[in-house]
């Protein structure tokens, strides 16, 4: 993973229902190099009165970009609002070398069984 993230515009961070005590500490260290989006998934599990003080406790935590999804859903909304928010952080961050190159290369991270193919799988039926 560390060898191929210097080809790597954004790092997406794919974890489920439990971001406060699940979140793997070496994903964390890495993602300090790359702009970084965490995707929290399976949120119809998830206790969604606690969103605010989850997104709290992120944002205090050094995490600026937060997106809840469910991408189990056959058209989750939320799915929707990742590429462009994908962009919009690109747009503010450098490239790291390489200017010379109009695509983007994205890396999608997380433990087992967070989601990481179902959300892949949901954008692509979104996008393409």
């Amino acid at each position: 993973m560390r060898a191929n993230l210097k080809n790597v515009d954004c790092v997406i961070e794919i974890h489920d229902q439990i971001p406060l005590s699940g979140r793997n500490p070496v994903f964390q260290e890495t993602l300090d190099v790359r702009p970084h989006l965490l995707v929290l998934n399976k949120m119809d599990l998830a206790d969604m009165p606690q969103k605010q003080r989850i997104l709290k406790h992120l944002h205090r935590n050094g995490v600026q970009h937060v997106l809840f999804t469910d991408s189990r859903k056959q058209r989750d909304e939320n799915v929707k609002k990742l590429v462009p928010k994908v962009m919009e952080i690109l747009e503010n961050c450098p490239r790291f070398n390489r200017d010379e190159n109009l695509d983007y290369c994205l890396m999608v991270i997380g433990v087992p069984n967070v989601g990481k193919s179902s959300l892949i799988n949901s954008l692509r039926r979104t996008y393409f």
